[in-house]
């Protein structure tokens, strides 16, 4: 088993969760792979996209694979360290960790403001999986909001920061790499939200096909990048 991350905080023996029975709901019809439909795609990402009929959004996958050389263990290091994401992505101003107990994770995002699109955050329930069915290397994180009751303080100390800004409350995905008997390493992204605030339903699923691409590629560039460093 891999370390991922220190134990940065002191969390509770067992971390509070999203609404169980929606929350797995969610998860299971992202996992589903009927029912996806082409999304377009660019850098060597295929996008697709379903419809959650439970909860009336769109959800979204990314799929690519990724060669040898990509070192997946560091990808997946990455993906889990949610603190250096600021970093990686370029498009958040906080990723700050809550809380943790063993693999469960507590945290929050704000995405930077852009133009014509209220600022958004959200803070998560997320869970890591290593070596999904026995099968070494095969690793995915998963995340759910969190409970609007929980972490007062922080939501209003994230929206004193920043005035204006909007929760995303419905919020599910998943991160997975998955080794291949070439050596290549499938990686796969799985997201539904609910944007909220002024954006248009579908002008942000719009959006989210055309980006969602590029944010799976920022991890991998990163990782290069650390490699090419060492």
């Amino acid at each position: 088993m891999m370390t991922l991350l220190p134990t940065l905080l002191l969390a509770p023996a067992a971390l509070a969760g999203p609404a169980c029975d929606h929350a797995a709901a969610v998860q299971s019809a992202l996992m589903d792979p009927s029912g996806w439909s082409p999304a377009g795609g660019s850098e060597g990402v295929t996008v697709t996209r379903k419809a959650i009929d439970s909860v009336g959004l769109t959800a979204f996958k990314g799929e690519t694979v990724l060669p040898a050389s990509v070192d997946a263990e560091a990808l997946f290091e990455a993906i889990c360290d949610v603190e250096d994401h600021v970093t990686i992505s370029g498009s958040l101003d906080e990723s700050t960790l809550l809380a943790r107990a063993d693999d469960v994770l507590h945290f929050y995002q704000v995405m930077e403001k852009a133009p014509l699109i209220d600022r958004r955050y959200w803070m998560v329930h997320s869970v890591i999986y290593e070596d999904i069915g026995g099968l070494d290397g095969h690793h995915r994180r998963t995340w759910d909001a969190l409970d609007s009751g929980l972490y007062g303080d922080a939501r209003a100390a994230v929206k004193q920061r920043y005035d204006g800004s909007f929760e995303v409350v419905e919020n599910h995905g998943s991160w997975e790499v998955m080794p291949l008997a070439d050596g290549s390493t499938r990686f796969i992204y799985r997201a539904l939200s609910d944007p909220g605030g002024a954006i248009p339903t579908g002008a942000y699923d719009t959006l989210t096909s055309r980006k969602l691409p590029a944010n799976m590629m920022k991890f991998v560039s990163y990782v290069e990048a650390a490699k090419a460093g060492d």
